[in-house]
């Protein structure tokens, strides 16, 4: 059996990547899935509205999951 470091054909990688990506949301366990769907979003939003206040370290809170997972345990929990 053989690998390839870097796949040539574009098609093949549209197609491997595909899969991979069906792979990830195969996996994701419930937690993850309301991370990705409730607090990077409001994650997000709200680092907007931050950098819009002058706090242009806030740009970085859209990728921060911790803090995207505090925002899903706050909106789950009622307080957010």
């Amino acid at each position: 059996m053989k690998y390839v470091e870097n796949i040539r054909s574009q098609k093949l990688a549209k197609v491997v990547t595909a899969i991979i990506e069906k792979l990830q949301l195969a996996i994701e366990t419930t937690a993850d899935r309301l991370v990705r769907t409730i607090g990077l979003p409001l994650a997000r939003k709200n680092g907007n509205i931050a950098v819009g206040w002058g706090n242009l370290s806030a740009s970085k809170w859209a990728d921060d999951r911790a803090y995207a997972r505090y925002l899903t345990l706050s909106v789950i929990n009622g307080s957010g």
